[in-house]
């Protein structure tokens, strides 16, 4: 396969004296060092004239990460592309690309999506790409499963067209007939995961014609693929963001779906409105929709109090104050109690919001379960730089610092030239999480460089190995006389060990943390002992319940690998104890399904 290499360009950021003092315009933080940016007009990635869109995903094999873009004087034609590590040159190489033609260049349509899972349960993972054709007929969902060697094909492997719009769409209404599901705008808008505990993955399309749920067994490569996925039209209302969310206990995946606010008048004539053609239409609403035990599923709808059609059929009210967000929401088991909690990013009300149900039922969430974390507009105060409007947008939990508190990333800044884009992350520092003085928000990136549009900004783990994580921005608003650009910051702290680097010592005790993680369906767990002693590693869920013991005999001393296999295990968080005679240490997993 040829690979084009796209050159790095040297970064001017750099700090002078408080944390203020910066290039004009500019600012890392010290916790990061700039890695690499696409801006190499050589590449045929590269373009000036590009919006690098939301459309970005982490990889697989050797791919490190995807991403998307389209031709801003041509959005008829989509390009996706694989990006790979070159340690030769420190650079991401383009190691894979896919052109669609053909695409439809209004604005309702501009869309994009790219995800990575194992849809078939044939063990190994395919890349997905959703896309939106002109045509009745035509697919909107692209599968590509790798070779032997792990190389993705240049053609799709099948080709898929999702359910169409069962309900009425815009108004005045218009006839569904030619409408395929359009994958809206957050990141990512799809999944492929065990959601109902059943032992296989599904695809989750989520967009502007509702939520559908597909199910697939069989070999991609079979020529009747498009008739052999079985779809379930699950929720018709449209989608502009969302996240998956363990809200029950038990493994159950919720799909929460983030209000799809947009530009234009407040509110819709009717309940279940959409876009009309070229326009945007701001309706606020949030949605939780739970697999039942025994099939189906079950919505709970909210809605500002002020939104009297929907109140009138039957939705909850959220606060007055919450906007439900654009498409920063994810959710993390912040206060270790077994379910997640929502985190949501307030695109309007430039706010953090955290959404915690207790021990309450889904049906039971109501306006009291809501807790405003922090206000953008106290970050920037006093900031050289203000974003305007400030947007935070594209939220994403980590942890790069390796201090063991949980971080959120997420982009903040308006489209074009203005200056003030920005990145910037809020850390839990402990205690009661439904309090704003348990959180800690600042700057970790702003530019004007490339006049960069964080509209997506991916925490994508570590993509080239030597234990440090990325943060990789796409830049949705770009200034031709800048270039289109992709950016990836690296921390600067080692927070996972690729156990296959050989950089545990055997003259110490060390435990790694396990590589891939998160991870589907087996991991590694790799460490080291100075000298001969029984050894003893288990690994416990978040009940404290012993789920498998990995190893228990005495070893000599050395490095150590062992696999998890963990088809058997619901999804979540796992923690796994090595106890080497007075060597005792316990990491964190997760396992995504």
């Amino acid at each position: 396969m040829k690979v084009y290499t796209v050159s790095m360009m040297l970064c001017a950021l750099f700090f002078v004296g408080s944390a203020h003092a910066q290039a004009p315009g500019n600012y890392l933080h010290p916790d990061f060092r700039f890695e690499w940016a696409l801006t190499d007009p050589g590449s045929p990635a590269y373009t000036t004239n590009a919006t690098w869109q939301e459309a970005i995903y982490k990889g697989f094999g050797k791919y490190a990460f995807f991403a998307s873009y389209s031709g801003l004087s041509d959005n008829t034609t989509w390009y996706f592309f694989g990006f790979s590590w070159n340690p030769a040159t420190s650079h991401y190489d383009v190691s894979w690309r896919y052109d669609q033609p053909g695409m439809s260049n209004s604005l309702e349509a501009n869309e994009r999506m790219i995800v990575v899972g194992d849809w078939n349960n044939d063990g190994k993972q395919e890349l997905i790409l959703g896309v939106d054709p002109e045509g009745a007929a035509s697919p909107n969902l692209l599968v590509f499963e790798p070779d032997a060697s792990g190389n993705l094909p240049t053609t799709p492997t099948a080709s898929l067209i999702t359910p169409k719009a069962s309900r009425e769409f815009g108004n005045p209404p218009v006839s569904p007939s030619n409408i395929e599901q359009r994958f809206s705008w957050s990141s990512p808008p799809c999944y492929v995961r065990d959601i109902n505990n059943s032992g296989k993955n599904v695809f989750v399309g989520c967009g502007y014609e509702g939520i559908v749920v597909g199910s697939y067994a069989g070999a991609w490569s079979d020529p009747n693929a498009v008739d052999n996925v079985v779809w379930t039209y699950v929720d018709s209302l449209l989608v502009d963001g969302s996240t998956l969310a363990n809200l029950t206990g038990d493994g159950r995946l919720s799909i929460v779906n983030a209000s799809p606010t947009g530009f234009g008048p407040t509110g819709h004539t009717a309940e279940g409105t959409r876009y009309l053609p070229g326009t945007f239409i701001r309706d606020d609403y949030f949605t939780i929709t739970t697999p039942n035990v025994g099939g189906g599923y079950t919505t709970t709808r909210m809605a500002s109090p002020t939104d009297s059609i929907r109140m009138a059929n039957g939705y909850k009210a959220y606060p007055a104050a919450f906007n439900g967000g654009f498409h920063g929401v994810t959710a993390f088991d912040i206060d270790g109690d077994g379910k997640d909690e929502i985190f949501v990013a307030d695109w309007f009300n430039a706010a953090f919001w955290m959404i915690d149900i207790g021990n309450k039922a889904v049906a039971d969430i109501d306006s009291n379960d809501f807790h405003k974390l922090a206000n953008v507009a106290d970050l920037f105060s006093g900031w050289p730089f203000v974003p305007n409007p400030m947007f935070p947008q594209a939220l994403q939990h980590a942890d790069m610092n390796g201090n063991g508190k949980e971080e959120f990333y997420a982009g903040s800044g308006p489209y074009g030239t203005t200056g003030g884009q920005s990145v910037i992350r809020i850390e839990y520092q402990g205690g009661n999480p439904t309090l704003p003085a348990s959180w800690h928000q600042e700057v970790v990136y702003q530019d004007t460089t490339y006049h960069l549009t964080p509209r997506q900004v991916l925490a994508a783990g570590d993509l080239n190995g030597n234990g440090k994580e990325e943060l990789v921005m796409t830049n949705a608003g770009p200034d031709p006389a800048h270039g289109g650009s992709l950016v990836v910051l690296e921390s600067k702290f080692v927070t996972t060990t690729d156990v296959n680097a050989a950089k545990l010592g055997p003259e110490i005790f060390a435990l790694a943390q396990n590589y891939p993680n998160p991870f589907n369906p087996s991991t590694v767990i790799g460490y080291s002992l100075p000298k001969e002693m029984p050894v003893k590693l288990v690994v416990y869920n978040l009940l404290g319940q012993k789920v498998r013991e990995l190893v228990n005999t005495v070893q000599r001393a050395g490095k150590y690998e062992v696999t998890l296999d963990a088809h058997s295990l619901a999804s979540g968080v796992y923690y796994y104890r090595l106890e080497a005679g007075q060597f005792i240490q316990v990491k964190k997993m997760l396992l995504l399904k």
